[in-house]
């Protein structure tokens, strides 16, 4: 029958609306405050802040990328700067960057692009 088809089809879109709209509303429950940076990255950033160039040479996982977008963050807020360059690989401008900026509240609003 059409309308059954077409009644479950409805059934189906709501209960799919509904599940993203309860996956948004634990994404952003769960996304992380500033103030969960750790202390080493709350220096990190103020390091580089402090300083026009810099190297970040932090160790895998020790959070490079959100000090560093949380400088970006910082001097784009303060009227600073209105534009960064960062230069990174590739595979992790894609992949990782804007996937952190979203991870965090402060950070959720930077815009990104990548060339290669």
């Amino acid at each position: 029958d059409v309308r059954w088809a077409f009644m479950s089809m409805l059934s189906i879109q709501k209960k799919v609306s509904i599940h993203y709209y309860f996956i948004d509303y634990l994404w952003k429950a769960i996304m992380r405050t500033r103030d969960e940076l750790r202390h080493y990255q709350v220096r990190t950033s103020a390091f580089q802040i402090e300083h026009e160039r810099t190297l970040c040479a932090l160790k895998m996982g020790m959070g490079k990328t959100a000090s560093t977008l949380t400088t970006i963050h910082d001097l784009i807020d303060a009227c600073v700067i209105t534009k960064a360059l960062v230069i990174a690989p590739l595979r992790v401008a894609n992949s990782v960057w804007a996937q952190e900026a979203k991870e965090w509240e402060h950070l959720k609003d930077l815009k990104f692009k990548i060339w290669s």
